[in-house]
C-alpha cells in the first residue's frame, strides 16, 4: 500500500490518499482533551475491489480490523 500525504497541518491533522491499490483515503484529526491528553478522530474512505474485499466489507471485515488497529494503537 501506497499514500500519498494530502495535507499535514502540525498539531492538527494528517490526511492522505492512495496512489496504488485500492481506493481509499482519510484523515487523522488531533485535538486537546479536557483531561489534558489528546482527542483522536480517524476517518476513512475505501473502495473494496474484486469479489473477496467486497465480501470482506460487506461482513464488516474492514471495520474490525480498523477497530482493533485503533484499540492497538491506544495502548
Amino acid at each position: 500500500w501506497e499514500a500519498l500525504i494530502t495535507d499535514q497541518t502540525p498539531d492538527q491533522r494528517i490526511a492522505w490518499k492512495s496512489t496504488v491499490g485500492a481506493d481509499n483515503g482519510g484523515a487523522v484529526l488531533f485535538r486537546p482533551a479536557a483531561d489534558g491528553g489528546t482527542e483522536v478522530t480517524l476517518r476513512i474512505r475505501y473502495e473494496p475491489e474484486g469479489v473477496t474485499e467486497n465480501v470482506g466489507s460487506v461482513l464488516g471485515f474492514v471495520g474490525r480490523r480498523v477497530q482493533g488497529d485503533l484499540e492497538r494503537f491506544a495502548k
